[in-house]
């Protein structure tokens, strides 16, 4: 059996993403664009050059849902 065993060359990107609770609920979007539509996932996107990651999640938590939110808590 033939094995391909090249790993393509990626470059590496930068992405937030928001766990967002209520009591025991977590706040989930459907996506609407790109290559997963219609899929459940954690509000988030891509970190911008030079953008702080807590900056990027509060951003794209507006930019996905509208809410205005603060981040809490940093994962790193």
């Amino acid at each position: 059996m033939y094995m391909n065993t090249q790993v393509p060359k990626l470059n590496p990107l930068s992405v937030a993403v928001g766990i967002i609770t209520c009591g025991d609920d977590i706040l989930l979007i459907q996506r609407k664009k790109n290559d997963y539509v219609g899929f459940w996932s954690l509000p988030g996107g891509k970190v911008g050059k030079d953008e702080d990651p807590k900056a990027a999640i509060i951003r794209e938590l507006h930019e996905e849902t509208g809410i205005i939110g603060t981040a809490r808590r940093y994962a790193g």
